[in-house]
């Protein structure tokens, strides 16, 4: 039950912060010498949040691997 009222609960949580990138305003504009970038507020922060998780994963995958001769000894 108390796993139940857990999965409930981070999904209200996850909702919320879905809720709250969607509505955000604006745009981003990012200018490479001649090449522009555009993209809504709530696609970039979206963007940010998969480059995060994917950086933590490769990282502890990386801390994995290096300690691996000492788990396997």
């Amino acid at each position: 039950m108390l796993r139940v009222l857990f999965a409930l609960i981070v999904a209200a949580i996850v909702l919320a912060c879905a809720w709250f990138l969607a509505g955000l305003p604006g745009a981003i504009t990012a200018t490479i010498g001649q090449t522009t970038f555009q993209a809504a507020t709530p696609v970039v922060a979206l963007g940010l949040l998969i480059g995060f998780l994917v950086l933590y994963a490769l990282f502890r995958l990386l801390g994995a691997l290096w300690r691996l001769p000492r788990a396997m000894s």
